[in-house]
């Protein structure tokens, strides 16, 4: 969805990765574009597979970066007026 966000909002910073403890890579399971359930815990991509007898998909490797590495990067000047953070089932 981060294509539409962008076509929305030109001026906000959008960005399409994950946010951890620490900066490496992690899975993340897919069940395709739109779904709700996409996640990066495979318990909760379990739960869902078994729940709506779907194939569990594979884990996709992504990018993770800290949140203080977001804010350095892209915010060091100023706060942000908003934030939003999708979890993606490790809350």
């Amino acid at each position: 969805m981060i294509e539409q966000c962008r076509l929305m909002r030109p001026r906000d910073v959008g960005l399409n990765l994950a946010v951890g403890a620490g900066a490496g890579e992690m899975d993340y399971y897919r069940f395709h574009d739109w779904a709700s359930s996409n996640t990066l815990s495979s318990d909760f991509a379990q739960l869902i597979a078994n729940g709506q007898h779907l194939e569990m998909p594979v884990g996709e490797k992504v990018r993770v970066c800290t949140l203080s590495e977001i804010m350095n990067e892209h915010f060091s000047a100023k706060a942000p007026e908003f934030m939003n953070v999708d979890v993606e089932g490790l809350d």
